[in-house]
Formats: structure tokens, sequence, C-alpha cells
């Protein structure tokens, strides 16, 4: 645990109020608390958790034990007495972590984002610990990393994250514009106690390289450099406002008509732009899409390989866990966490009741009997089935394609039968339709297009 000297520059009672804090809160039925049991998230339970009690809102705590250091057991006991202080409940989740293409640090976040999302509902305010100074390094490393001074603006305060079909959950940076020095000043006041991760020290790691190094030194040069950081984050934050509205504009001029669910630009459309402004449209595109930015060299060979590709190739570049493809003059977004995994579905009788879990569904009457009539299975890749007896389908390829559905997205399908007939094929994700002939279930969802025959 650890302790720090008092900080006379601080007032006890004047320079960070939790109540003023909290009133920046958006309002919610539910509030999760992102729980590291580092400063930052301990003085974010301790400061704004009765503020929003208040408010007659729910509060919980979530801990993503990554099992990365030999201390992650302690890490987590440390959070479980912490709540258990302030008698909130906490919710440890424990991840395997492995380094993707973009390293140990962006895998470890995808899956303390994907934990916190478990644990979100629709109306639900996701709480981070950022502060300032985290602001301002993030604004740095993007300067040392990065020419696109839209990328420049740092982390926002709030944005919105996708739960799939239960809609979309905010999160929130509460000290997103207060200084550490503030933070730490908190919790020596209420004699908080937290952890430090030993990885915080760690100069191989670039944030820390900036934090101890690289930033220090720009302030012994220039005493005003953070204040100028913030300056530039800030405008360049304005700069990225005003070209997510020029996008929204540009956009039904360049999205594929054919796969307008997809979300697909049109090889045509950008081979009609300027390279700068085609520049423009990918990475809005990108970020319309919540996937990281390709590299300068990547940049390229999107214009090189994907969009001057002969009309009848279909080239694709992957970054990460992104691939780019391209398909009928259409450029597709795709991630390798989209894929779904196949699996024995189950059979049931009418009239029945409709439960929809992951990617299948779940048919039963009201005595849960099997008898066969209605099934479902999964469209695996390139439209292979996976069966216990294949039913003989010859039109399914051509349906699938008629839809205008890329190969590579089949298995995010599901074909609905009945007595051997196919007679919709469903899409877990958007929980829409790609086709529905007569004699689909009355109990299921309008569909997206209706191709009886």
């Amino acid at each position: 645990m650890s302790e720090i000297e008092p900080d006379s520059r601080f007032p006890t009672d004047s320079f960070f109020d939790p109540h003023t804090v909290a009133q920046s809160i958006p309002a919610a039925t539910q509030y999760v608390f992102a729980l590291s049991g580092g400063l930052d998230s301990i003085v974010l339970l301790n400061a704004l958790l009765a503020p929003l009690i208040a408010r007659g809102a729910s509060c919980k705590a979530v801990h993503v034990h990554h099992g990365l250091s030999e201390h992650a057991d302690k890490w987590a006991a440390h959070c479980r007495f912490s709540c258990d202080r302030l008698s909130v409940p906490v919710y440890v989740e424990y991840v395997r972590v492995e380094a993707s293409g973009e390293g140990l640090e962006a895998a470890a976040r995808k899956h303390r984002y994907a934990a916190l999302q478990r644990h979100a509902s629709a109306d639900s305010v996701i709480l981070l610990g950022h502060h300032l100074d985290d602001q301002i390094e993030t604004t740095l490393m993007r300067i040392l990393k990065d020419s696109n001074v839209t990328l420049l603006a740092g982390m926002p305060q709030q944005r919105s994250i996708s739960l799939g079909v239960m809609g979309s959950a905010k999160i929130f940076r509460p000290f997103i514009h207060t200084p550490r020095l503030a933070l730490e000043h908190y919790a020596q006041a209420h004699q908080l106690d937290w952890v430090e991760d030993e990885s915080n020290s760690d100069l191989a790691i670039m944030r820390n390289n900036v934090r101890h190094c690289i930033r220090p030194r720009l302030n012994c040069l220039d005493s005003t450099i953070d204040q100028q950081l913030i300056i530039l984050g800030e405008r360049a934050s304005q700069l990225s406002v005003f070209q997510k509205n020029l996008y929204q504009q540009v956009r039904p001029y360049v999205l594929d008509e054919k796969y307008a669910s997809s979300a697909a630009l049109s090889v045509q459309a950008l081979k009609g732009l300027a390279d700068s402004s085609v520049a423009f449209v990918l990475r809005e595109w990108l970020i319309e899409h919540c996937v990281p930015q390709p590299s300068v060299k990547i940049f390229s060979r999107v214009f090189n390989e994907v969009i001057l590709a002969k009309q009848d190739a279909q080239p694709f570049l992957q970054w990460g866990d992104v691939q780019l493809r391209r398909y009928r003059g259409a450029l597709f977004i795709r991630k390798s966490t989209q894929q779904s995994s196949a699996f024995t579905c189950v059979t049931q009788a009418l009239p029945v009741s409709f439960v929809f879990s992951k990617n299948s569904f779940v048919l039963s009457d009201p005595d849960g009997a099997c008898m066969g009539e209605l099934c479902t299975f999964n469209l695996g890749e390139e439209g292979q089935v996976f069966w216990r007896q294949q039913p003989t389908l010859p039109k399914l390829g051509r349906i699938l394609r008629e839809g205008k559905l890329p190969p590579w997205r089949w298995d995010e399908y599901l074909a609905v039968l009945k007595h051997g007939k196919l007679i919709a094929i469903y899409h877990s994700e958007t929980d829409c339709y790609l086709l529905r002939l007569e004699g689909a279930p009355t109990f299921l969802k309008s569909p997206l297009a209706d191709l009886s025959e």
C-alpha cells in the first residue's frame, strides 16, 4: 500500500470537491465503477459513491484480474476489502490475456472493457478514473506516434459503448479535468490506501517513458508545456468534432447502397475523391466502426493494394485483429472477435416461446418438449452448415449471395428450418432477417427484408 506526504499547494477543502465533480456525471439508473485498486480508481469510488447513491441509482464495482502480475491476487483482495468497507457490491472478473498484434497492453485493455460491458445495461454509466495527467500523456504519446492532428484530442470525457442487442451504455471519465496531485491530496486527507502496479515503472512501456522521462524533461525546458498540450488537445478535439460532422454529410455519398446494413464503402466513390479526402473518409469510417487506426504504412497499402486492385479482385489487409476486405466493389471492416462459433441447435415443437442467447435460438413449448418440427443451425465460413444431419439446401448459397451478404460474414447468421424447409435466415448480431419465407414463426420480430415466394 502507498501513502504520500502532505502537499501544501493544495488546500484541504477547496481544490477537489466530489459533489461538484459528481454533478458533471450523466444521470443513470446504474453506475459501474472500474476498480483497479490504484490511486485513481480508489479515489473515484470513495469520492463519488455517496453522491451517486443519493440520486437513487444502484452502484457496483468491477475489478479485472489479468493474471499478469504476481501481486494480482492481492490487488483483487484489496478491491474486495475497499468495497466491503463501503458496502458496495464488487465483481472480480478473471481473464486470460494473450498478446495480440497490438501488444499485451492493448489486449489487456480490450479484456477490461469487455468485462465492464458484461456488467452494464442500456441505462448504465461506466466510470473510469483517468485524470488530467493521463490526458496530457495521451496527447504527447499521440504526437510521437501519429501525424494526424485530429487524433491528438486524447480521451473523450464521455462516449458510448455498444452492448450488442441490448443497446449501448455510456463511458464517463469524471476526473479528466482533475490533476493527479488533487487525487493524491484527497486520498491523503481521507486516509485511503491503494495498490501500486510495478509495471508502471517499466520504461520499456511507452506511457511510462513519457510519464517518467519525456514529460519531465519538457517541463524543465518550458514550464507551460502541460498547459500547451492541454490547449492542443482541446483544439484537436474541436477539429475532430468538425470532421465528424463533415463526415456525416459526406457519408451517404460514399457508402455502398448494396451493403447499407454493413456500412461498407463504395470503392467507385472513393476513386472519385482526392487522395487527402479518401484518407479523411477512411479514418472517420474506421472510427465509426470502433477499430484502431492503422499505421501510415498500412494506409498506403489500402490505396495501392485494395482500392486500386482489379475490379474482380477480393484483396484484404489486416492489422491487429482488424481486417479490411474488398468484395464486389465495396470495402468492409471485420474484427476477428466477430467470428461465431459452431453449435448444435435445439429442435422444438410449436407453439413455442422464443429466447435469444449468444448465437443460438432456444425454442421450447410450455413443457420444454423437443419434437423436431422447427430447428435452427449456424452458417459457417463460406456457407458451410453445422448440423448432425446436414439438410440439402441447393438454394442456400444463391439466397445468401442475392441477399448481398459477403461470404466471410455467413457465420454470423442462423438458418431456420421447418420440416426440413428453409423458412428464415436470421442475423444474430443485429436481430434482423436476411430472408423470411412463408411459415416463419409469428413470434419472431419483423424481418429486414421479405423475400416470400
